[in-house]
């Protein structure tokens, strides 16, 4: 009896294959295509694209080789090829939008936000559905005048020329406003692919987009999306990097990653999914990091999210000098890019304005997704009254005991400052640690910026709840 070859291939470059035995153990992995030489019997041929998967079992016979092209469905928010979601009346339209914008309102770069029904169903995927609640505001929140939405068979869409900057995208739905970075670049087009799904028990069918789930590309300007080039295979790599980025749990190989990387250059965004992706990997390449996130500088001059990517990798390695970027006014676009702003922050100040967005917004993001998104900021919400003087006291008392206060800069607020709810949060969090301590767990005193690090919020934020805490103490112990 002699071994037989088993060639298995997917017609998706991205997807992962596996060759199991009949117990369950894998003989072989492989990434869009898989060779092994295996003795006959009964295995399981496994194909996975992200959460999606299929097997097929195949029979090996003595000495006769096996050669299997393993079928998979897979949906897609962004209309690709090789997805039972792409439909010509979606991927055109697109197309010609990247192409030629409805309005022109700056130069420089352009943007595409393209809302559709992401269905296999081509009823549904074709079903009307209007136009969505969405507003683009400039960054010091002034509307913008965007031009009528083109509706067409299941989706809306609408495209305009802007000076490269960061945008607000203001979405009105179910569960209230929604506020959101969206970032334009210099000799790019910015593309926004959003679902929209009916709202249930709305008669007649209401459509709300989902921007939790919706994904982002780069073309350079004028060359347009195009959805069935060689470029196609990494944007369904990148839907799978996004899933990633939504759950923590990336099922991305190796040769997924290193083809988002490769595609930087015509698709930037494609970049900044797989750099995330290459800074979560068990054994970080960090030369191939370096490299990747100093051409995405060079390609996207200021972007937020490559800006954050670089602040990233500097926290990941330890490094300890300053980074060399300005500092943000405002969330970049991905919440795993605003994670690590928020984060190194405990450690360079300056890296998060006083009193801006990216600082009030960190209190009040919707953690439903992998962008950055929050409830639009009115004001600061207030903490649920009466709050109990005696838990106050409390929380002041945490403080006193367990920060370091001395460098807290409470003197600096000149006006007292009203008591949120995030300041009662953190006076629950700091008093129940308190009680552990009062338990006989001791421990050493902390700084503002190690407590800014454990809460994920900003430090100048942290400072002003803390003040507060304060300000509504009977006591005042600092």
């Amino acid at each position: 009896m002699s071994r037989s070859e088993v060639s298995l291939t997917s017609p998706i470059p991205s997807a992962r294959i596996d060759l199991i035995d009949h117990s369950g153990r894998v003989l072989a992995t492989g990434a869009g295509s898989l060779q092994a030489r295996v003795d006959p019997g009964l295995y399981t041929a496994q194909v996975s694209v992200g959460t999606s998967t299929e097997q097929q079992v195949i029979i090996v016979k003595d000495d006769s080789p096996v050669h299997e092209v393993l079928a998979i469905e897979v949906e897609a928010v962004t209309p690709v090829r090789s997805t039972t979601t792409n439909h010509e009346y979606h991927s055109y339209p697109a197309q010609q939008h990247s192409l030629d914008p409805q309005v022109q309102l700056g130069e420089g770069s352009r943007l595409v936000l393209f809302v559709r029904v992401p269905s296999a169903d081509h009823s549904q995927a074709q079903q009307t559905i209007g136009s969505p609640a969405i507003d683009l505001l400039n960054r010091d929140f002034e509307r913008v005048d965007i031009p009528a939405w083109d509706l067409g068979p299941g989706y809306s869409a609408i495209s305009l020329d802007l000076d490269p900057d960061v945008y607000i995208l203001r979405s009105q739905g179910t569960r209230g406003s929604v506020d959101q970075t969206v970032v334009t670049s210099e000799y790019w087009t910015t593309l926004a692919f959003v679902p929209v799904w009916p709202v249930p028990d709305v008669d007649p069918i209401g459509w709300e987009p989902s921007f939790d789930a919706m994904t982002m590309h780069m073309t350079r300007l004028g060359q347009g999306f195009d959805p069935y080039g060689e470029g196609s295979d990494a944007i369904l790599a990148a839907e799978v990097a996004l899933k990633g980025l939504r759950s923590g749990s990336f099922h991305l190989s190796r040769q997924a990653v290193d083809l988002l990387l490769d595609e930087k250059f015509s698709n930037p965004m494609l970049g900044i999914y797989g750099a995330h992706a290459l800074l979560q990997e068990w054994n970080i390449r960090w030369g191939i990091a370096e490299l990747v996130i100093r051409n995405l500088r060079k390609l996207t001059p200021g972007h937020p999210d490559v800006d954050a990517l670089h602040v990233l990798l500097k926290d990941e390695r330890g490094t300890k000098s300053m980074s060399r970027v300005q500092s943000f006014e405002l969330p970049p676009m991905l919440y795993a890019s605003y994670e690590a702003v928020i984060a190194r922050n405990a450690h360079e100040r300056q890296l998060i304005a006083e009193g801006s967005i990216a600082e009030r917004a960190a209190s009040q993001l919707r953690l439903d997704g992998a962008w950055a998104r929050w409830d639009t900021l009115e004001d600061e919400p207030a903490a649920v009254t009466p709050v109990d003087p005696t838990l106050v006291d409390a929380a002041a008392q945490a403080v006193s005991q367990l920060i370091v206060t001395d460098e807290l800069g409470v003197d600096q607020f000149t006006e007292p400052i009203s008591l949120s709810s995030v300041s009662v949060d953190l006076g629950r969090y700091l008093t129940e640690m308190a009680s552990e301590e009062s338990r006989g767990e001791e421990r050493d005193k902390i700084d503002v910026s190690e407590l800014s690090r454990q809460v994920g919020l900003p430090v100048s934020k942290v400072r002003k709840s803390l003040r507060a805490i304060s300000d509504a103490s009977t006591t005042r112990p600092y």
